[in-house]
């Protein structure tokens, strides 16, 4: 029993020293080092604490795991700003997004969600991601944000030409069905995967009057006449426009 706590203190005190390891703590710096400064800002605010105790902040326990989850978070941001080349700066205020053909990802989606959701891009009244990756979980991660009610300015939405489904649009419905985007005016959904579910989804949203300013979707020919999408945009004077009648960025 003795030689057994004697290990445990034994494992306590290889654990401290990892922890004050100063290598281990350059490692920590260096890694803030390599962040570009406006990202390093965002990264002692996340910590929570005063710009000055920053680098102390990070010898200890809980507060060096919360500027390691700080710098991974500043990190994915600093990855998709180089991806659709651009910068917090350039963002921070901008009215629209223009990201077509960029290979905006799911976990993009999820970036971009945790900056519409932090504030930067309040003032956005469009958001292109034509033409790229996005899948049901990136249409999730992005629906919360837009739920949130943080772009209420947002008047146009295009998601054409990714491979969104059903799933991914009733997530979508839900957050347009909670009045989050009122100023909402195009919608472009053609050339994704979406089936009858969530084509109803979205006619059930559209038709309960959260979308007042809705004056234009666009989806697949085959959606156009789909029966219950036609009923509500037609009560709420909404024109669908078929891919075939419309032409996308090319």
């Amino acid at each position: 029993m003795q030689l057994q706590m004697a290990d445990d203190v034994g494992e306590d005190t290889k654990n401290e020293k990892t922890l004050c390891d100063p290598v281990s703590q350059q490692d920590d710096v260096k890694e803030l080092l390599d962040l570009p400064f406006e990202l390093l800002e965002n990264v002692a605010t996340s910590a929570l604490l005063p710009r000055d105790l920053f680098a102390f902040a990070i010898s200890g326990t809980q507060l060096r795991d919360a500027a390691r989850n700080a710098i991974f978070e500043a990190k994915r941001v600093d990855a998709f700003l180089k991806k659709v080349c651009s910068s917090l700066e350039q963002i921070r205020g901008a009215t629209v997004l223009e990201w077509p053909w960029k290979g905006v990802t799911d976990d993009d989606s999820a970036v971009l969600a945790h900056l519409i959701g932090s504030g930067p891009v309040a003032k956005m009244a469009g958001l292109f991601l034509a033409y790229n990756q996005i899948g049901d979980e990136g249409l999730k991660s992005l629906s919360a944000a837009l739920g949130s009610r943080a772009v209420s300015k947002l008047e146009q939405l295009w998601l054409n030409g990714n491979q969104i489904g059903d799933a991914g649009l009733k997530s979508l419905s839900a957050a347009l069905g909670s009045g989050a985007v009122p100023k909402l005016e195009g919608l472009v959904l053609a050339g994704n995967q979406i089936g009858d579910a969530g084509l109803k989804s979205l006619s059930a949203a559209l038709g309960s009057g959260a979308v007042p300013k809705l004056k234009k979707i666009y989806v697949d020919t085959k959606d156009k006449n789909h029966q219950q999408l036609k009923a509500a945009c037609s009560e709420r004077g909404v024109e669908i426009v078929s891919s075939c009648e419309f032409v996308f960025y090319s």
